[in-house]
Formats: C-alpha cells, sequence, structure tokens
C-alpha cells in the first residue's frame, strides 16, 4: 500500500465480489464470481468489456463465468 493514501484495493475488490453483481452483465449471481485482470489498460482495444474497463479505470473486472468465457472467446 502506498503511504499517505486510504486506498485499499483487496476491500475494493472483496466488496465487489461480495455485491455478487456482474460488472459486465449486471446481473446478480449466487455462483462463484470471477475477476479478470490485465496488465495494463493501454493494452485495450474497444470491446464491450475492454470500453468497461477504460470507464472505471480499472485492471479489474468481477464477472460472472459466463461472461469471463466470453471474454476469452
Amino acid at each position: 500500500m502506498f503511504r499517505g493514501t486510504n486506498y485499499n484495493w483487496k476491500t475494493t475488490i472483496r466488496q465487489r465480489l461480495n455485491a455478487g453483481v456482474c460488472e459486465l452483465c449486471g446481473k446478480k449471481h449466487k455462483d462463484l464470481l470471477e475477476v479478470y485482470v490485465i496488465r495494463n489498460l493501454t493494452e485495450l482495444e474497444n470491446s464491450d468489456w475492454e470500453l468497461a474497463m477504460k470507464a472505471k479505470r480499472r485492471k479489474t473486472l468481477v464477472v460472472c463465468p459466463d461472461c469471463h468465457k466470453r471474454i476469452h472467446s
């Protein structure tokens, strides 16, 4: 964690996972959600999931298994 900041990314990811909502399709899921991670935002192009990550300015996206499969196809 960086000095002088109160930002804790682990808590943020934990909260997003506990919310149980896929950040791509928006559906609430009781099943296990997954975290999709990229190395750098500059690697992104213009598919729907890439645009969602750009809009959120995050290198992580909490998604359901179906959306995760769609990302990799």
